[in-house]
């Protein structure tokens, strides 16, 4: 099959193909790696090579938005070779 020929239907079939191979083997794909691949065929059009990207009308999942975490004073150090120093600096003692 040729990239000209490629339909959004397919597309969205590969997208579909992707996440559930990956859900099977329990590694959830990031948005960011579909993402990836529309790019690619953007990048396709820019070189001429294909007219249309198919991919931009083929429906992403909508990415996660990824969860702060907040360090502290209490935060504990056991990550090998770190003794937390990092922590103490990002929240130093109030100067008296």
């Amino acid at each position: 099959m040729l990239l000209t020929e490629l339909t959004v239907g397919q597309v969205q079939a590969m997208f579909t193909a992707i996440i559930r191979q990956h859900q099977a083997l329990g590694a959830p794909v990031s948005a960011a790696t579909l993402a990836r691949i529309r790019a690619t065929l953007n990048a396709a059009i820019r070189r001429g090579l294909i007219s249309d990207n198919q991919a931009a009308r083929a429906e992403l999942p909508r990415a996660r938005r990824p969860r702060a975490v907040v360090w502290t004073r209490t935060w504990s150090g056991k990550t090998p070779g770190h003794d937390g120093c990092a922590a103490r600096d990002l929240n130093p003692e109030p100067a008296d």
